[in-house]
């Protein structure tokens, strides 16, 4: 049984489990060695159990659980818009693994705040008000122009490659 056990272990190493039965997102830390997150949505942690980041164009500090609910690798598809009032945004689709992952993250995480890492930088801090099944997930803080967000939308690419 305890040799079962530990093959099982080493095969799920680094890769993000899903059980529908637990209805919950579990997975292998996804710190790389120099100890920086991969691109892609955390959970918020405690101060004790979490890698501190401050939040993109402040002085806002957070804990991140080194878990990826989802990273780029999970991410099919980036697309830039303009909204109706004029501020910029970009909309980011997932593949089949990360629907259902961002899924249960978003419906676990109702009145909660979940947080987008890119390049080891954290970007984005939204509120979740719902869940969200079909797929998309988005950057939309307002106040990142066209240029800013290309420049993202590259080292997301970069990184997925």
């Amino acid at each position: 049984m305890t040799y079962i056990l530990s093959i099982l272990i080493f095969f799920s190493c680094g890769q993000p489990i899903v059980t529908e039965n637990e209805s919950e997102v579990t997975s292998i830390s996804e710190v790389t060695q120099n100890g920086q997150l991969r691109t892609g949505w955390y959970f918020l942690s405690d101060k004790d159990n979490g890698i501190e980041k401050t939040l993109n164009g402040t002085k806002e500090i957070y804990y991140l659980n080194p878990s990826p609910i989802v990273t780029a690798d999970n991410f099919t598809e980036l697309e830039i818009y303009q909204s109706n009032y004029g501020d910029y945004g970009m909309t980011i689709r997932l593949d089949k693994k990360g629907t259902k992952q961002w899924s249960i993250a978003t419906g676990k995480s109702i009145g909660k705040k979940l947080a987008l890492v890119i390049d080891n930088e954290l970007y984005f801090l939204p509120q979740v008000n719902a869940q969200i099944d079909v797929g998309i997930t988005a950057l939309n803080r307002g106040d990142l122009s066209e240029t800013e967000l290309k420049a993202i939308k590259n080292i997301i690419e970069k990184e997925k490659k």
